[in-house]
């Protein structure tokens, strides 16, 4: 399908700028992709997601101009190009979108697969989820103490409840919810799914086992990756381009991982034995977090063992020492961990301001 230049306006980025701007243009220009164009309308190149989370493994940030993102010899077309030959210019290599140029290199439109286009009788992928709700969350005390923390409201809704609806936006149909403090409560709020079309079975945990020990409760019939989520956890992952991220890396553990920022208060002195060499006032330090979202192989559960406390880094440690296939796949979407007061009080303000901009 052609989509001519004034129609995917919003895809386009002009001159310079950082990541987020490009960001900006593939969330709002819903084509997965962002084409780079001069003052001129000249085609510079493409920047897809794909490119913007290797370049945040390789050390860029948000703030990072997006400059050295742009595929400068991406594929494209031209004008007079037949539609047979695109088709086979996709197939070839793997690509949704071409761009189409005129012989001056003007940008004229985009050429995009049929796959790109909202279809809802389209049969989802039938992956699972496992959402983790079992934990006590002490730290945010006394709003805990008759109330699990994924039951939480934010704006009038639970936590886990939104963390459902995200999933059932992706196409997940069958949910596991790991319970043990207050279980019931969270039993009797969620049922057996149905009110949100859903099913929903429970895995009880008779004493805490960890963020990855209630895994081997899981069923042994599980034959397509799982998507593991903890409960309190507030996010705008897009978890269909997670799976596939998983899937065309061959994963046995996706981890995402997400961005943190750390400023000194202090002035950091560098020196070489005793002598100066530098002193840089307030650094910031770049660091990848575990974002506490997840895909695991089924395969993978055969390593923790029955009724064993576990959590989630003990059983990627395992897993690497085995050399497991264990990818990152970094998050620039909106994330928000809500394990403190000031963090729930912050997702109140935040969820409601990124919902209204939308």
């Amino acid at each position: 399908m052609f989509i001519k230049k004034d129609l995917c306006n919003k895809c386009i980025v002009y001159g310079n700028g950082d990541i987020r701007k490009v960001i900006t243009a593939i969330d709002i220009g819903g084509l997965r992709i962002a084409i780079i164009l001069d003052k001129n309308n000249k085609l510079i190149g493409t920047i897809c997601d794909g490119d913007i989370r290797r370049g945040l493994l390789k050390g860029l940030t948000l703030d990072s101009p997006f400059e050295g993102l742009i595929q400068k010899k991406c594929i494209y077309a031209f004008c007079h190009t037949s539609k047979k030959e695109i088709t086979k210019l996709m197939r070839k290599n793997v690509i949704s979108q071409i761009p189409i140029i005129s012989e001056e290199n003007e940008f004229i439109g985009l050429e995009i697969s049929e796959d790109l286009l909202p279809n809802k009788n389209q049969n989802p992928v039938p992956h699972s989820a496992l959402l983790m709700a079992g934990g006590r969350g002490i730290r945010l005390s006394p709003l805990t103490d008759d109330c699990p923390k994924p039951l939480l409201p934010i704006n009038g809704k639970p936590i886990l409840e939104i963390i459902l609806n995200q999933c059932i936006d992706a196409g997940i149909t069958d949910f596991y919810i790991s319970v043990h403090y207050l279980s019931q409560m969270i039993k009797n709020y969620f049922g057996d799914g149905s009110k949100w079309g859903v099913k929903i079975q429970y895995l009880e945990e008779k004493f805490p086992l960890g963020t990855a020990g209630s895994l081997k409760l899981l069923p042994n019939y599980l034959d397509n990756p799982i998507l593991v989520i903890n409960g309190d956890v507030l996010n705008k992952t897009n978890y269909e381009d997670l799976f596939t991220y998983h899937l065309r890396n061959n994963g046995d553990i996706t981890i995402c991982a997400r961005e943190h920022i750390i400023t000194s208060p202090y002035g950091v002195i560098e020196v070489n034995g005793i002598k100066f060499k530098s002193i840089v006032e307030k650094p910031s330090f770049r660091q990848l977090v575990n974002a506490g979202i997840y895909v695991l192989n089924p395969k993978v559960l055969d390593l923790i063992e029955d009724n064993k406390y576990l959590d989630m880094p003990d059983l990627i440690g395992y897993c690497n020492l085995q050399n497991k296939n264990l990818i990152v796949y970094p998050v620039h979407e909106y994330w928000l961990d809500i394990g403190k007061p000031e963090s729930l009080e912050k997702a109140h303000y935040e969820w409601s301001k990124y919902l209204y901009s939308q």
